[in-house]
């Protein structure tokens, strides 16, 4: 087997999501532990909101370096390609992650704490933000496509 069973993740999601909830008494949402990190006020307490996005990194890069076919890397090919591995690289990615912390901002919440707390508790707020995720997801995949030159 080349990758983890995919029931793997979903139980190891879900056992933090409940873990989180139970631990802090607030739903998991990625981008709430980042506001508390950054010292928002009425965020939670920022030791524990520090201690998660530590366990994000290191939770990443211990899934990477357990699978000899992955390689952490900044930036991988394709985002060279399109954007340049340099300085506009990593602009580019410095401005994207910009973006994505107005849209959390815009829509109450990230994906995570939406796609798989929101709905799990049939938020009509998280269905309606899950399904807006995904829809762009998917036509931001075909338009990229279109411009890359792939196969969607």
């Amino acid at each position: 087997m080349d990758r983890w069973p995919f029931w793997v993740g979903a139980l190891a999601l879900g056992a933090v999501a409940v873990a989180t909830l139970a631990a802090t008494g607030r739903p998991l949402g990625v981008s709430g532990f980042v506001a508390a990190a950054l010292g928002r006020p009425g965020a939670p307490p920022r030791a524990g909101s520090l201690l998660f996005l530590v366990g994000i990194v290191s939770g990443g890069l211990v899934a990477a370096l357990s699978d000899a076919g992955l390689t952490p890397t900044l930036v991988d090919a394709a985002h060279a390609r399109f954007f340049g591995a340099g300085v506009t690289g990593a602009l580019a990615l410095l401005a994207g992650g910009v973006l994505v912390g107005f849209g959390t901002a815009w829509a109450g919440g990230c994906t995570s704490g939406h796609g798989l707390v929101g709905v799990s508790r049939l938020q009509p707020g998280s269905l309606v933000a899950t399904a807006a995720f995904f829809g762009t997801a998917v036509a931001v995949s075909f338009a990229l496509s279109l411009v890359l030159g792939g196969t969607p």
